[in-house]
């Protein structure tokens, strides 16, 4: 892993201005909020990081997606959440994938009944995959 993602601090200051343009570029977006970002990794607990997931899952359910702007954006929220609201994840390579490729499904094309709820319960809020 190069240096440039071993800061967080580095991270948030050139990464995150990056992505934020990007995302306003590809989306036509007035207003970009990035929440945060995760370093994954093929071993567990590698550099801090996090393993790569080995199953399929949603990363936000409709109702945790919609209780991080209040979460995040509280001043704002009220007039946020009269507008269209998106939650887009952007993954990004640090280097050559190999192996575990990462696979993208479209929100419509998994029946609501088929989504199971997970609840993730941490110290200064909640969410729900």
């Amino acid at each position: 892993m190069g240096k440039a993602f071993e800061d967080d601090n580095q991270i948030r200051a050139s990464y995150y201005a990056e992505t934020e343009q990007l995302l306003k570029d590809v989306t036509g977006a007035r207003k970009v909020f990035i929440l945060d970002h995760t370093i994954c990794h093929q071993s567990p607990g590698a550099d801090g990081g996090k393993a790569l997931p080995q199953r399929v899952h949603i990363d936000q359910s409709y109702s945790a997606a919609l209780s991080r702007v209040p979460h995040h954006l509280p001043d704002e929220a009220e007039h946020l959440l009269k507008c269209r609201v998106r939650i887009i994840n952007v993954w990004r390579p640090i280097k050559k994938i190999e192996r575990d490729p990462l696979a993208v499904a479209e929100a419509g094309s998994v029946p609501d009944a088929n989504l199971v709820v997970t609840e993730l319960v941490y110290p200064d809020k909640w969410g729900e995959t």
